[in-house]
Parts: C-alpha cells; sequence; structure tokens
C-alpha cells in the first residue's frame, strides 16, 4: 500500500484526502499526506495504477459514508 500512496502523491499531489483503491473487486482505503485539504477538490478523480484504480474524494464532502459502507477505517499508517 505504501507503495500507492507513494505513486499518488508523485503523480497527483493528493494530500489530505481520502484515499479508495480498487484492485481486483477488493476495496482497500487510507488517507494521503497531511490534512492540509483542497476545498475545490470536490469531484471524483481516478488515476489508473498497476493495482486498479485510485479514486481520490473530499473526505469532508462524502468521505465518510463511502468509508462506513465499505466498514473501513482510514489509517496514516501507510
Amino acid at each position: 500500500m505504501a507503495r500507492v500512496f507513494n505513486r499518488l502523491r508523485q503523480e497527483t499531489g493528493a494530500y489530505g484526502k481520502a484515499v479508495i483503491v480498487v484492485t481486483h473487486g477488493d476495496i482497500i482505503a487510507g488517507v494521503a499526506g497531511s490534512a492540509d485539504g483542497d476545498p475545490a477538490w470536490k469531484r471524483w478523480d481516478t488515476f489508473p495504477s498497476e493495482t486498479g484504480s485510485i479514486h481520490v474524494i473530499d473526505l469532508k464532502k462524502n468521505g465518510p459514508a463511502i468509508l462506513r459502507a465499505f466498514n473501513i477505517v482510514p489509517s496514516l499508517d501507510e
């Protein structure tokens, strides 16, 4: 997971966002970077990766409901 998050940071600079990685039907979530947030980033963005699709969402807007739906707790440890 650390490799995926590092690639996400390098390619998008998506710090402080919820990250949901979809890999062959499995859902993995975490938080990328610091919690500085970007209020302009309101839409879903999908970035291709070698492990699946990386979706970056606005955690304050709709992240909690999505993470609860998959029973996922984001972690800064990744």
